[in-house]
């Protein structure tokens, strides 16, 4: 029973961090697009999360 559970708790953490990751690896994108159109000045910067 608690083995499931754990389980469970950790593969749902595997899940959401997968999901966070393609989310960041997005934002990243799209700021170097952004940066490579010339839309964002040079010396401004998306807000860092962390």
């Amino acid at each position: 029973m608690i083995a499931d559970i754990l389980h469970r708790t950790f593969v749902s953490g595997l899940a959401a961090l997968s999901a966070y990751g393609l989310f960041l690896g997005y934002a990243v994108h799209r700021e170097t697009l952004a940066k490579g159109r010339g839309e964002l000045p040079c010396n401004m910067t998306l807000p860092r999360s962390f």
